[in-house]
């Protein structure tokens, strides 16, 4: 099982909207800090949509959003933002803060790809998003509540998967004689390759055929599953076998 680092929880507080004629509001030193979202109409996406996600860290959202020029754009009178303060158990370093900041922006505009954030989507720091995980409360409105880094980077695009199987149950296992660290035979039949941690497959399917092949430093040989079997479980009955006991073809 793949160990996962620890996440870093970044939790935002939405609040909005607010129009752009109300900016000035949001001009509080303290506190008026943190991430954007710009709603609006769009000649493509229609009305009412995520139009841009921005940041404020070094200055306000009331000062930062008024030099963006969004009294130019279609429709100003409709224009909506929603503020996100950043919050925690206790307020962090400045240079932390603002770390956070950026990091919150980048993720969410990567995932929810604003029409107005083309430049900042082909940017995304990959490596430093990777176990963030963002928790949004609030209002706030069409982005997702919970953003989880591990999803949305390449962290685990080089692990290997496997689809679960039902078994029923565990069955036991015992080393084959001769061949302890290489294979193991099932109470059922199946032989397990240590190996390559999975039972092998034979003739398409777990129980195809009596005869199997074991490798051993480079030399292998053929074994009659069924004996294998009887030597490993002698008490067990032989209906517990689903093997072929003979040659089948």
């Amino acid at each position: 099982m793949m160990e996962i680092a620890k996440t870093h929880l970044i939790q935002i507080d939405w609040d909005g909207p607010y129009k752009l004629s109300e900016l000035h509001t949001l001009e509080n030193e303290e506190i008026d800090y943190g991430i954007y979202q710009i709603y609006g109409k769009h000649q493509i996406y229609g009305s009412d949509v995520l139009l841009y996600i921005g940041k404020a860290d070094q200055q306000t959202v009331g000062r930062r959003i008024s030099q963006e020029g969004w009294e130019y754009v279609n429709d100003t009178n409709n224009i909506k933002v929603y503020i996100g303060r950043l919050h925690g158990p206790q307020t962090p370093t400045n240079d932390e803060w603002s770390r956070e900041i950026n990091l919150a922006e980048s993720l969410l505009i990567y995932v929810h790809k604003p029409a107005y954030n083309a430049k900042s989507i082909a940017s995304v720091p990959d490596f430093e998003l990777q176990n963030i995980h963002i928790l949004n409360w609030g209002n706030y409105r069409d982005i997702l509540p919970e953003v989880s880094g591990l999803r949305w980077t390449s962290k685990l695009e080089d692990l290997d998967y496997e689809v679960y199987k039902f078994n029923g149950y565990e069955e036991m296992r015992k080393p084959v004689k001769g061949y302890e660290g290489y294979y193991e035979i099932s109470e059922s039949g199946r032989i397990f390759s240590v190996k390559s941690q999975r039972f092998m497959a034979r003739c398409g399917d777990e129980y195809g055929f009596h005869i199997v092949k074991l490798t051993k430093n480079g030399v292998s040989k053929n074994y009659n599953v069924y004996e294998l079997w009887k030597r490993e479980f002698p008490n067990l009955s032989e209906s517990i076998f689903k093997g072929a006991k003979e040659r089948i073809y």
